[in-house]
């Protein structure tokens, strides 16, 4: 043997491959020995080590599955994007033999991020959170060097570090869930429920889906308005001290969730009395009234103030705004939106029946749990919505990590969880069984079944969002009383004008006066005033600037804009970091700086994170390697068109939304862009400026596209249309000053699925409004619905007339008047033309304008109706 010496260290840096380290780090680890896989942002990881990607199959559908290895009897790795923040991620299964099948670990540290405190975090932004490095930025991405190898390296060490504080942080919470199944901050919340012992609602409480159905009838989201509009105003905005608890611990809903069942009241005669006898003063100082407001109520709407929900205006999509309605039919509300009404009309609504929900002792097995591992509540003793509030207020300056946990939990915990639908994107259509406010279920095929999530309760999550309307309403009618007016209210919070030195151009109150309204908020709270002082809190005095709802801004007596809403603008980059602030700067004529960016071309963002629109970007992808694809979670840029800038599509093209890649430092102007409905169709160039520079003589393939002057037009003059302006006309682009309430009447009632999913991929233009699930309406239940009307119209006519027309006998047409029987869909569909053509006629409207014969209709009753049924 020879001795040969030290042996000198290589301190080379060993670079593997691909396949390296997905055979040795995804197969070997990852998967048979099922190791957490973590990372920031794992899609996107993800889609750059796999060697190709198809469509994944249920429950993934409208995700992708990616194949990492050349064996492809091994299991490929499906993700389904949720949204910004959260993805599904799993294996398939396999069929190779002693190997064991399993979903996977993985922790996106992107998530987990936003779950421990409800913030969308960058690495960089959780790496300063979190107390950990910070990462490097390289100059340029896509070329290796040893710099940017070093930025890797960095970047690892960034996301371990990131992981082992995320991991420590959780570990802090005694839930029964691991950190590679928490999604969300409900998620930490469902956990405490289970760690306490709380059964859900749904597996406890008998109740019988008939009910439920009313229930979610019933249920509206928060309310946003705009009542002063295009004006600059001296404001101070007031904020409710979380919202949410703070109604819930009015309402005892802690007693109602922990009981070991819940009775189901007959309360018609004690919810009338209740509403009729008892004024705004009792519902500040009694405060036991609040617990007899957990229930629904069937009335029959006559110009009552209440939510309703319907396509204001010209728009496609479903709005919620608090109005006068009147409807022939019965509705079901939740009571705290019918003492609302009261109080803004002066009248008690025309209640038919009435329900409450009544809890009954209390569940067995209920636990004290230490949250965050530190502060323990007693959930059998403590009203958990009051005692969290109060908590987090006694440890803000002792332990203030303990505090914003706690502000995470009261948030998450006493909303959402009970409101929770999870959609299922199937492939195909589902029969279902409908329950809602017609007394009789029905089957209906619908494409995105949905199921309640796992304490969802439609009782608790429908009278949360009404008695926060319910505050907002005594509110406005202090505010009214005192001779005073307001700007706007979102949610939990309302810009009330505020008096100044110059002569008030709306009704405007003192700070005194202000002050007396806080002060009597202040005999409503529910907490101890040594630690919450004022359930009702000024947040900030200065000036406003609101267009409609969710679109204000809020700046000082220099008009420099300190707070303003990014709703209507979050679809676009921007040019630069400050763009949205500059908008509003713009709007309200303070902006300063340079405009020209406004002359460029307004751009969105997207993700790929569907297979859909994946598929469009063929036309780069076909005849290239994966590696060189543009691949899933790539980002692609997209532009907008005026509809009298768009270009002649080839025949069976449904419409035009321009799209390109990843754009970097490409001007958008040189970039080659495709009509993401005609992939393969033609190639176009875009132009921006002003639009009459571009209305003559451009090429077929150039575009004029919106810039971010026009959008800054188009923000500004946004109608605010479910209100009308002082002559009662509904709010139009150039409406100013105050709004009023509409009188909603009602022709008839759709279905729909759940509001909320897929909004912003509407608004980014993702996928178009006709998308959002709506659940047809039978013929049956439209036809009650009109057939008042129906016979009211066509009683101008005898009965012989009508009948010989519609082809039925007298006798027929009789037992159809009088509701004993429905009609055959051929005699419906022949009563409902008979009846829309005459009512166009009285009118004075074209019967091939009508999209929904409901609507003229009861526009006809209401306006020709009286004088028909006086004749007759």
């Amino acid at each position: 043997m020879r001795f040969l010496g030290p042996r000198e260290p290589d301190w080379r840096l060993h670079l593997i491959s691909r396949k390296q380290f997905v055979e040795r780090w995804m197969w070997d680890i990852g998967y048979k020995r099922n190791a957490i896989i973590a990372g920031f942002n794992l899609p996107f990881d993800f889609s750059r080590i796999a060697l190709s990607v198809t469509d994944a199959r249920p429950p993934f559908t409208d995700g992708f599955s990616f194949q990492l290895w050349d064996y492809t009897l091994r299991p490929n790795l499906r993700i389904k994007h949720l949204d910004s923040k959260k993805s599904f991620i799993g294996w398939t299964y396999t069929t190779i033999a002693d190997t064991p099948n399993t979903r996977g670990r993985f922790i996106d540290l992107r998530t987990a991020t936003f779950a421990l405190t409800n913030v969308p975090h960058t690495l960089d932004s959780a790496a300063d959170v979190f107390g950990c490095s910070r990462k490097t930025h390289p100059d340029t991405h896509g070329v290796i060097t040893s710099d940017y190898v070093d930025y890797c390296r960095n970047d690892v060490n960034v996301t371990t570090e990131l992981l082992a504080r995320v991991t420590e942080e959780y570990e802090r919470h005694p839930i029964p869930i691991p950190l590679h199944r928490v999604f969300s901050p409900a998620t930490l919340s469902k956990g405490y429920y289970r760690s306490m012992g709380l059964v859900p609602p749904l597996e406890k409480y008998g109740i019988d889906d008939s009910t439920y159905g009313r229930v979610m009838s019933a249920f509206y989201g928060a309310r946003t308005e705009c009542r002063i509009r295009g004006a600059r105003v001296p404001v101070t905005l007031v904020d409710f001290t979380s919202m949410y608890p703070t109604v819930n611990a009015l309402m005892g809903m802690w007693d109602l969730l922990k009981a070991r069942d819940v009775n189901i009241v007959e309360a018609t005669d004690s919810i009338r009395e209740l509403i009729d006898t008892h004024h705004l003063d009792d519902y500040f100082t009694n405060r036991n009234l609040w617990h007899q407001f957990v229930g629904i109520a069937r009335i029959r709407p006559d110009g009552d103030v209440l939510p309703v929900r319907a396509q204001y205006g010209d728009g496609s999509t479903y709005n919620i705004g608090v109005n006068h309605l009147t409807y022939d039919g019965d509705l079901w509300y939740a009571i705290p939106d019918l003492v609302a009404s009261k109080l803004l009309t002066g009248r008690t609504p025309n209640i038919l029946e009435a329900i409450r929900f009544v809890p009954v002792g209390q569940q067995d097995e209920l636990k004290k749990v230490a949250l965050r591992g530190d502060t323990v509540i007693d959930p059998m003793g403590s009203d958990f919505f009051k005692w969290v509030i109060e908590q987090r207020a006694r440890v803000r300056d002792t332990k203030p990590a303990l505090a914003e946990f706690l502000k995470v939990l009261a948030n998450s915990g006493s909303y959402g969880v009970f409101a929770e639908m999870v959609r299922d994107d199937a492939l195909t259509e589902t029969t279902v069984e409908m329950f809602s406010a017609p007394d009789t279920p029905w089957r209906a095929r619908v494409r995105h079944p949905e199921r309640p999530g796992q304490y969802a309760w439609p009782p608790v999550a429908a009278s949360i969002t009404a008695a926060a309307r319910l505050m907002l309403a005594m509110l406005e009618k202090c505010v009214l009383d005192a001779g005073g007016s307001w700007v706007f209210c979102d949610t939990d919070s309302m810009a009330i004008c505020r008096r100044t030195d110059d002569d008030p151009e709306f009704p405007a109150l003192t700070d005194a006066r202000i002050d007396d309204i806080i002060e009597r908020f202040d005999t409503l709270s529910p907490y101890d005033r040594s630690l919450i002082p004022h359930v009702l809190k000024k947040e900030y005095v200065g000036y406003c600037y609101a267009i409609s709802s969710k679109r204000y801004a809020l700046f000082d007596e220099n008009g420099k804009v300190e707070k303003y809403s990014e709703h209507g603008l979050g679809h676009l980059k921007g040019p630069h970091a400050e763009w949205k602030r500059d908008i509003w700067s713009h709007v309200i004529g303070t902006y300063e700086g340079s405009s020209e960016w406004l002359d460029t071309p307004a751009l969105s963002q997207w993700s790929v994170s569907t297979p859909r629109l994946y598929r469009t970007l063929n036309v780069w992808n076909q005849g290239k390697n994966y590696p060189d694809q543009i691949k899933p979670f790539n980002f692609v840029s997209a532009v907008y068109m005026r509809p009298q800038h768009k270009p002649r599509l080839r025949q069976g093209i449904r419409g035009i939304q321009l799209i390109t890649g990843y754009l970097g430092g490409t001007s958008p102007l040189n970039a080659e862009w495709i009509n993401k409905y005609d992939p393969n169709g033609p190639r176009y160039t875009i132009t921006g400026g002003n639009i009459e520079d571009d209305m003559w003589g451009n090429a077929p393939d150039v575009v004029k596209v919106v810039t971010y002057r026009e959008v800054l037009a188009d923000y500004s003059i946004h109608p605010e249309a479910k209100f009308a302006d002082a002559h009662g006309e509904p709010c139009g682009p150039y409406t100013r000053g105050r709004l009023y309430r509409l009188h909603v009447r009602l022709g008839g009632i759709d279905f729909i699925g759940k509001e909320s999913n897929k909004v912003d991929d509407v608004q980014a233009g993702l996928i178009d409004a006709a998308d959002l699930q709506m659940i047809a309406t039978p013929g049956d239940i439209k036809w009650d619905q009109m057939r008042d009307a129906i016979f009211l119209v066509l009683s101008r006519y005898t009965t012989t007339e009508n009948a010989r027309l519609a082809g039925i006998s007298r006798t027929e047409y009789h037992r159809l008047q009088s509701g004993k029987t429905r009609p055959h869909p051929q005699t419906r569909n022949a009563l409902v033309t008979m009846a829309v053509h005459i009512a166009c006629e009285d009118l004075k409207r074209s019967p091939r304008l009508v999209k929904d014969p409901r609507t003229v209709l009861a526009e006809w009753k209401y306006t020709c109706g009286n004088a028909a049924t006086n004749a007759k």
